[in-house]
């Protein structure tokens, strides 16, 4: 997941974006997918 600038935000855009995780960093490729692109079952109450 991610905060993108409108100009950036067209599906199918390529993507580097900066990630740190636990002191790890590093340069990560992505691209913009349309919604919904998680489908998950929800739990009977």
């Amino acid at each position: 997941f991610g905060h993108l600038r409108r100009e950036a935000a067209e599906t199918g855009t390529e993507l580097t974006l900066k990630w740190n995780k636990d002191g790890v960093a590093a340069d990560v490729r992505a691209h913009v997918v349309g919604l919904p692109f998680l489908s998950l079952k929800r739990a009977a109450n």
